[in-house]
């Protein structure tokens, strides 16, 4: 009997609060695990190749990031849309967008290789970018199968992914320094890892959902096309705005600093886990009583802001107040620099928390255009002040740069959300 309880509420759909804890949980577990294990992995590897090794290992990593964006091309928040409110659509949109996602992931490939050769002379900057590129298409391609997981409000399903891919990771990753490997190597545990975690979320997507193969209809590219496009230049913007500080830092200071600036962030990444889970955990629902209910989904976004401000307002002073034990124990005092870098990035996480809500919100509401407006204005923003403050403050210039670009983010995403609102209900009680 008790089984059988534990799997209902655990493994099914029953209402909304059921399945938003669900959720929750899973997201939750897959989140803390598989982040955690890389979060451990990514301080492993500043421990062992030190500030300027793990400076150009972060440089490359960042680099190929940006490019993962036209791979994801705004297929992963379409299908998580889309398939949330129809599921009817699942067949032909998940066929023709894996053969999408083919070309793009080729031509990707392609245009990381060449562009890297043109910015830099350093081979091991050079050869990083080639392995990384390898698992930022594959890694793509799981992304994609779990967000078809999120969108039938199965995270279960992404959470065994999840946490197999890391474990690869880690046990990979941990045969290779304690073997005392080069960086490339150890680079070679991310792409073995990405393969691991894409066959396993195809093998779940198979068993218990659908079985996807490739497609290519042209009517239902342009659909598909025409609907993504505002969710791919939110994903570039938001992308160069994400990578921008460490890139602009490899390109006009030193590796040194790209470490230090990077360690910093890492914590920042971490601890920001906690707000991702709980948007991803409500973003469905968001999608769908936006269609459905008024009623719902008003009650839905006051609970989803009212935990967002006391996780982000938690979460920002904690982080403050252990930054300095954080860096030293985590790290070592070879990191040092970075203590005040997160002291900085700690005042982030209740302003990033805050704008998760508006952002999400406009999302689910179909007003990607204005997500994407605003993203586009951010990252203006973001490379104009990473030039200047980077030249005189360096990996600081970056972290303020950050902070200034996020407090603008928060203000447009509201002055947007306070006109989708009025217009949904009417008022301007929110």
């Amino acid at each position: 009997m008790k089984i059988k309880i534990i799997k209902t509420i655990f493994f099914e759909n029953l209402g909304i609060k059921q399945t938003l804890l669900k959720n929750a949980f899973w997201l939750a577990l897959a989140e803390f695990f598989s982040n955690g294990i890389y979060f451990l992995v990514f301080i492993w590897l500043a421990r062992y190749l030190g500030p300027q090794t793990y400076g150009k290992w972060s440089f490359a990593l960042s680099f190929v990031s940006f490019f993962a964006v036209f791979v994801d091309f705004g297929f992963t928040m379409l299908i998580i849309r889309e398939l949330a409110r129809d599921k009817t659509k699942s067949s032909e949109y998940i066929g023709n967008i894996l053969t999408m996602k083919l070309i793009l992931g080729l031509a990707v490939t392609a245009l990381a290789a060449l562009a890297i050769r043109l910015l830099s002379r350093d081979s091991m900057v050079i050869n990083l970018v080639y392995f990384l590129s390898l698992y930022i298409v594959i890694n793509n391609f799981a992304a994609l199968f779990q967000a078809i997981f999120r969108a039938n409000e199965k995270m279960e399903y992404e959470a065994v992914c999840r946490i197999a891919q890391s474990l690869c990771l880690l046990v990979l990753s941990a045969f290779f320094i304690l073997n005392k490997s080069s960086v490339l190597f150890i680079s070679s545990a991310f792409l073995i890892a990405s393969f691991i975690g894409a066959s396993f979320s195809l093998f779940f997507l198979k068993a218990y959902l659908l079985r996807p193969s490739f497609k290519a209809d042209f009517k239902i590219w342009k659909e598909i096309a025409k609907k993504a496009w505002p969710f791919l230049f939110s994903g570039i913007f938001y992308m160069i705005y994400f990578v921008m500080g460490s890139v602009m830092l490899g390109i006009f200071s030193n590796m040194e600093e790209v470490g230090y600036y990077n360690a910093a962030y890492n914590l920042f990444l971490a601890v920001f886990i906690v707000p991702s889970v709980v948007t991803m955990s409500f973003f469905p629902k968001i999608s769908y009583f936006y269609e459905k209910n008024k009623t719902e989904l008003q009650k839905i976004f006051f609970n989803y802001r009212l935990v967002m401000v006391a996780i982000g307002f938690l979460l920002s002073i904690g982080l403050f107040l252990s930054a300095n034990f954080l860096v030293i124990k985590i790290y070592s005092l070879d990191y040092s620099a970075s203590v005040a870098l997160l002291k900085v990035l700690s005042f982030i996480i209740l302003v990033k928390s805050l704008s998760y809500v508006y952002n999400w919100f406009l999302s689910g509401s179909n007003e990607q255009k204005k997500v994407l407006v605003a993203s586009g204005l951010a990252s203006i923003l973001n490379i104009i002040l990473n030039y200047f403050l980077i030249i005189r403050y360096n990996a600081m210039g970056a972290i303020i740069a950050t902070a200034i670009t996020e407090l603008f983010l928060l203000a447009v995403f509201y002055l947007y959300f306070k006109k989708k609102w009025h217009e949904i209900y009417n008022t301007d009680k929110i």
